[in-house]
C-alpha cells in the first residue's frame, strides 16, 4: 500500500483481525451458542457481578461501558458486511490494451450478497469465477458450500462503478476491485435460471443496486476483469430499469 504510513497500515490491519474476529465468533459455536453471543454477555456477567457483590460502583459502570461497546461493535461490523473497503481510485482502461475473451473464466475470491432463484446469502471471500457472456453481460458464480454455488449476473448496461483498491478483512489488506451495479437477479426478481439469464432471456427491470468485491491475486487477471468491467460502466441499458 503505496503512500502509507507505518502507523496508519498498523491500525489497517489491526482492523482487519478484528474484522475477521468478528466475523469468526458470529459463526462458530461453543455449547451450542455461537462464540458471539458469549463475548457479548461476559461484560453483562461481570456488571451483575459488580453489582450484586457490592463493588464500587466504578466497576459496575465500566461493566455497562463494556457491554455497550461490545454490542455497538458487533453491531457495526455487521452492517459492514465485516469488511471494509478502500478504493484507491480508477483508471481508465486502455483500448490498445487485450480483451478478456468470451467465456474464459477467471479464478477469484468474491465477497457480497449472491442469489439462487429461489433465496440469496452474503458470502464472504469464497471461491468464484468471473466470466464475461458472448451477449455482452457479466457472470460471478461463487462456491458458498461444498458443491453449492450462487451467482450474480450484471447486464452490461447496469453497472455504475469500477474501483480498484484494497479489501480490509485478515491480517493483510488484498488487493480487490467493488463492483456496484443495478441488478436483475435473485429471489425477489422471479424463477429465471442461470443459462437463461446467459442467454439474454431475462426481461427483468434492473433496479436494486448492490455492490460486491473481487480479490483477483494475478495482478494480471486483476487488470483484465476490470478493464472489461469499466468499458462497460456507463452503457445504456438494453433492458429498461
Amino acid at each position: 500500500m503505496a503512500n502509507v504510513t507505518s502507523f496508519e497500515l498498523f491500525k489497517i490491519r489491526l482492523m482487519g483481525v478484528l474484522y475477521a474476529l468478528a466475523y469468526f465468533t458470529a459463526h462458530r459455536g461453543f455449547l451450542g451458542v455461537r462464540l458471539s453471543s458469549w463475548f457479548k454477555w461476559i461484560p453483562a456477567v461481570f456488571t451483575l457481578a459488580a453489582w450484586f457483590g457490592r463493588w464500587p460502583i466504578y466497576w459496575a459502570a465500566i461493566g455497562v461501558l463494556w457491554f455497550a461497546a461490545v454490542q455497538f461493535f458487533y453491531w457495526r461490523v455487521k452492517k459492514q458486511g465485516y469488511i471494509r473497503f478502500m478504493a484507491t481510485g480508477e483508471q481508465l482502461y486502455r483500448d490498445g490494451d487485450d480483451w478478456l475473451a468470451d467465456n474464459k473464466k477467471i479464478k477469484t475470491l468474491a465477497t457480497g450478497t449472491f442469489s439462487v432463484s429461489s433465496h440469496e446469502a452474503y458470502v464472504l471471500q469464497k471461491p468464484a469465477e468471473y466470466w464475461r457472456v458472448p451477449i455482452g453481460d457479466h457472470a460471478i458464480m461463487v462456491q458458498h458450500m461444498p458443491g453449492k454455488y450462487l451467482y450474480q449476473f450484471v447486464q452490461s448496461g447496469a453497472l455504475r462503478s469500477v474501483e480498484a483498491g484494497y479489501l480490509i478483512f485478515g491480517r493483510r489488506p488484498q488487493e480487490a476491485l467493488a463492483v456496484t451495479f443495478l441488478t436483475t437477479w435473485g429471489p425477489e426478481f422471479g424463477q429465471n435460471t442461470p443459462k437463461q439469464l446467459m442467454a439474454g432471456a431475462n426481461h427483468t427491470p434492473a433496479r436494486l443496486e448492490r455492490t460486491i468485491y473481487l480479490t483477483i491475486p494475478d495482478a494480471a487477471d486483476r487488470h483484465l476483469v476490470r478493464k472489461n468491467l469499466l468499458r462497460d460502466v456507463g452503457k445504456p441499458l438494453h433492458k429498461p430499469i
